[in-house]
């Protein structure tokens, strides 16, 4: 189904439309063609303007940070906006560059943990110093990577930009999330970490996919206590956000695609829930987004896929286990197209209420074979012996009959016992876990596996039983109920799986 999604405090709208993703692409996106001399490269800091700072390593630098040579604010002037007519004022403030990492041939999601943790500590300490200084009324902090995404330099790097001013849409965020006296973005925590949109968790900090993003696999960060900016979050919770980018940048990895993260906290005197939005560029806005507003992503983020959940899809993993994962010309494309060219059977499809309704019914009907097998078990060993509504009406003999006419046939028949039990138990059991684990996440392949198993199992034991006269109510009326159940169930799951949006 084709949604229009409100934001969840702004009056902001988006399109969620999966066939969009299914477009035919006329045009090749061109790779980002890397300069002979990399500016940021050890070696070359004479051609960058003079150091702020460095985390040393060794003779050389682990992180550096220095102005960047194209600012597009500048500190050398400020005066207050004119008043009357059409309203300017310089662009004053101050535009820096932390390059990331010393080795050119690493991105931000090669590095360790304890390298994002460091990076995450320069990032608190620019902040800290640049909010100090006078005029400055807003430090933004960024990141690009890929040409999608704004790159102009490949070594991989994070960018500052002070303003004199804060920006509006900033304002309106921070209006919209204390509506009614309490923080909206708190709420909606404890909201979303009980859905489908709940994509990663760590002990003081939670990704979620929005309600309504705009991007594809579009993540926001949050801490779960109410901070207002970084430096108000405790160096032991700092480690664990390190511990949290470290597990979204290893997504977006995966996925190999341009994307662009920012942090958004309160500026001096506002009240507003400090975090890190994430946006993939996997699509490129047109003139309909540009001319209304309302963006149009054909991902939706309860999609397993959406939720990051799904980013090794079939040919990841195949390049994977083939050791070729990096090796592969590196292109920028979709999850959501990588995954259409799969096998039908073999996709992870978005879940509906069919599918799952449908599969609680197989589980149940599973249930009621591993209650069958137990019954079977247990008379085996107690004075009844015979199968559940197995009389003298079916057979002549019973247990202390069979042990006085052959104790040797007694135990050959108990051990058959126990063994058709045993099968019939692990039979339930698979198509439980398949049903629950599988068919319920919307795997086709799943579903065929949980039908096969039953199908085979009856398909041979059945026909016999007719034959030999013991096809009995009371015999079979648990299979039977189980039976109908299960095929309800497998019928209804199958429908929700053809057709994901019905």
């Amino acid at each position: 189904m084709i949604e229009l999604r409100k934001d969840y405090i702004l009056d902001r709208w988006v399109i969620i439309s999966e066939g969009r993703g299914k477009r035919p692409k006329q045009f090749k996106k061109q790779e980002t063609m890397q300069d002979a001399t990399c500016f940021f490269c050890p070696g070359n800091e004479s051609m960058t303007p003079p150091e702020i700072g460095r985390i040393a390593q060794g003779d050389g630098w682990k992180i550096r940070w220095f102005p960047n040579k194209f600012a597009a604010v500048v500190p050398d002037v400020y005066a207050a906006p004119n008043k009357g007519g059409l309203i300017t004022m310089p662009a004053f403030g101050y535009h820096e560059v932390i390059a990331e990492t010393s080795d050119h041939t690493k991105q931000l999601w090669d590095l360790s943990q304890e390298d994002l943790l460091a990076l995450l500590r320069v990032y608190q300490a620019r902040y800290r110093e640049l909010m100090q200084r006078k005029n400055v009324k807003y430090v933004q902090v960024f990141k690009n990577h890929g040409r999608e995404a704004g790159t102009s330099i490949i070594h991989t790097h994070t960018q500052l930009v002070t303003l004199p001013i804060i920006p509006p849409a900033l304002l309106q965020e921070i209006r919209a999330a204390n509506k009614g006296g309490k923080c909206q973005y708190c709420e909606i925590i404890k909201q979303e970490s009980k859905t489908e949109r709940k994509a990663i968790e760590t002990e003081h900090f939670i990704a979620i996919c929005p309600y309504a993003s705009r991007f594809n696999y579009e993540l926001w960060i949050f801490p779960k206590q109410h901070y207002k900016t970084m430096l108000d979050i405790p160096p032991e919770t700092t480690k664990d956000l390190s511990v949290m980018m470290s597990r979204v940048l290893g997504k977006l990895k995966e996925l190999d695609c341009a994307f662009n993260y920012y942090l958004h906290y309160a500026p001096a005197g506002k009240n507003f829930h400090f975090h890190i939005k994430v946006a993939p560029r996997m699509s490129t806005w047109a003139g309909f987004e540009f001319s209304s507003d309302v963006v149009i992503n054909s991902v939706r983020p309860e999609d397993p896929a959406g939720r990051c959940g799904c980013v090794l899809c079939w040919k990841v993993i195949i390049k994977r286990l083939q050791g070729q994962i990096r090796g592969e010309a590196k292109s920028s494309k979709s999850l959501n197209s990588c995954c259409t060219s799969m096998p039908k059977w073999g996709r992870i499809q978005m879940v509906n209420s069919k599918v799952k309704f449908g599969s609680l019914l197989m589980l149940v009907a599973a249930l009621g074979f591993i209650g069958y097998a137990i019954i079977f078990f247990v008379r085996n060993f107690t004075d009844a012996f015979l199968e559940l509504g197995i009389t003298g009406a079916q057979v002549d003999k019973g247990k202390d009959a069979i042990i006085a006419f052959s104790p040797a046939l007694y135990n050959y028949i108990s051990h058959l016992h126990v063994a058709v039990s045993g099968f019939i138990f692990a039979t339930g059991l698979a198509v439980a876990g398949l049903s629950w684990y599988g068919v319920r996440r919307g795997q086709m392949w799943a579903w065929v596996f949980a039908v096969a198993s039953p199908v085979v199992g009856l398909a041979i034991a059945l026909p016999l039983h007719y034959v030999y006269g013991i096809a009995t109510i009371g015999h079979l009326g648990l299979i039977y109920l189980a039976t109908v159940i299960f095929v309800i169930g497998a019928v209804l799951s199958l429908v929700g799986l053809r057709n994901p949006r019905s």
